[in-house]
């Protein structure tokens, strides 16, 4: 891996949202709270970092939909100490990376955790309690035709220790759907810190 720089947590947080803005599963819960609170998409979508009423409405906006901060959801027992920093990782270190220990994932990359099995279990019409993989196919089809993605949030507890998806499992499965599309060197954000021991998803 190739470190290219530090970045703050409300970076990270802006990052999470929109990497999540558009997503079919969360895109919504984000609009609707964004209306019931009287505020507008360009908080994200055009955001303006040293305001800190932006930054803390965003680490709200992140802690109502899920979790962040409150130890809820996603985020149960979520390191409270991290350290963030963009990086450039390879193919081949990109094909370690593992799905956060959750049931749908787990199945889907026949208990493994990796995407680039869940792929190949996609492929052969693997479906997991019977949800559609068109997210990935479409995803995947979108790669395919150039479309680029934001960058993949990872965590760790070491760069020795196992590397878990935070933000991004479609998007990885989606590229390993087709490989040849990865880039030889793909930004990434990874945030490390130890405790990452005691978060259960890891």
């Amino acid at each position: 891996m190739e470190i290219i720089k530090e970045i703050s947590e409300n970076e990270l947080i802006l990052l999470f949202l929109k990497s999540e803005l558009y997503s079919n599963r969360f895109g919504k819960q984000i609009t609707d709270q964004i209306q019931k609170d009287n505020q507008n998409e360009n908080i994200i979508t055009n955001p303006d970092l040293s305001k800190e009423t932006q930054n803390v409405y965003r680490r709200r906006l992140l802690e109502k939909y899920r979790g962040y901060g409150i130890n809820k959801h996603l985020f149960d027992n979520f390191p409270e100490k991290i350290t963030w920093h963009r990086y450039l990782i390879t193919k081949s270190e990109l094909e370690k990376v593992k799905y956060i220990n959750y049931d749908y994932w787990n199945k889907l990359s026949s208990e493994t955790r990796l995407p680039v099995i869940a792929a190949r279990n996609i492929k052969n019409g693997l479906e997991i309690f019977n949800v559609s993989n068109n997210n990935f196919i479409n995803a995947s089809k979108y790669i395919k035709s150039g479309g680029e993605f934001p960058p993949i949030i990872l965590v760790c507890k070491s760069l020795e220790d196992d590397i878990v998806i935070l933000e991004g499992h479609l998007r990885v499965t989606a590229y390993f759907l087709e490989p040849e599309c990865i880039p030889y060197k793909l930004e990434v954000v990874l945030g490390v810190s130890k405790d990452f021991a005691n978060w259960k998803l890891y």
